[in-house]
């Protein structure tokens, strides 16, 4: 599998050719393969599968040096942070490990992702014997998680106007 995907990552790099699409998949999709956005999206998801395929083989530290090059600014940067840390939890490189939740956090503010980060966080120090730690960083997970909840409550379903005008508070965009 990852011979195909390097394969496959060296005819995106390469390919100005919608007959690439058709083929490595059966099928010529609707953009065209030489749209600089659509060839960056279709890199970052194949990094992100190397890295899949790598964490699966425990080559723990080949997946981490993947996503440490993992762009920061993709649409798949979500998910590349919550494999980052389970790379990171599976190596026991707490303090990294840490650092990656926070960015999950700061990033992500309103992603499921980010809450399980927080809890995470208070898990981490409960693990490593520091009580007083983690006893704050559950009870900041438990206000984070309040407040995100009070937000997502008080949101009116979205109308067409709102939609239209671009309107929309932060959690509304997410």
């Amino acid at each position: 599998a990852m011979q195909w995907l390097d394969a496959l990552r060296t005819e995106v790099d390469t390919t100005i050719e919608p007959m690439f699409w058709r083929s490595w998949f059966g099928l010529t999709p609707p953009w065209q393969a030489t749209d600089p956005v659509e060839q960056q999206a279709v890199r970052d998801y194949l990094q992100l599968l190397k890295a899949q395929l790598l964490l699966q083989q425990n080559d723990l530290p080949a997946a981490q040096q993947v996503l440490s090059e993992f762009p920061q600014d993709s649409a798949l940067s979500e998910m590349a942070l919550g494999l980052y840390a389970t790379v990171l939890d599976e190596a026991k490189q707490v303090p990294e490990l840490l650092a990656v939740y926070q960015q999950q956090i700061r990033k992500h503010p309103f992603a499921e992702l980010s809450w399980r980060a927080a809890n995470q966080i208070g898990l981490q120090f409960e693990l490593t014997g520091v009580a007083k730690a983690a006893l704050a960083a559950y009870q900041w997970a438990d206000g984070y998680y309040q407040q995100q909840l009070t937000a997502n409550r008080a949101l009116a379903p979205l109308n067409l106007e709102q939609l239209a005008s671009g309107e929309l508070t932060p959690w509304q965009q997410y």
